[in-house]
């Protein structure tokens, strides 16, 4: 059950709110953070690859590799937010 909900429920919901980001993105013009949530769907669509299309040992490295790209996409996604908010903030 609780394997259910961390490698399929959990990824799936992630890639919602991806996908509705990028609506935002696109209806507000915000053009910077289109590349990470592009990436999180990569990421997302790779590891359900890996998770249910070829299944085993290579199906784990698959997956690995989709975890890899949504850590990096993560990544890029708090540097720009990052870099935004020492923008605004004036010293």
């Amino acid at each position: 059950m609780l394997n259910s909900v961390i490698f399929v429920y959990f990824p799936i919901v992630i890639s919602l709110l991806s996908i509705w980001g990028m609506f935002w993105v696109i209806k507000n013009k915000k053009k910077e953070y289109i590349s990470p949530l592009i990436l999180v769907n990569l990421g997302i669509a790779t590891h359900f690859v890996g998770l249910e299309v070829i299944r085993g040992f290579s199906g784990m490295g698959v997956s690995i590799v989709g975890a890899i790209i949504l850590g990096i996409s993560i990544i890029i996604f708090l540097l720009i937010l990052i870099t935004k908010l020492n923008k605004r903030r004036t010293i």
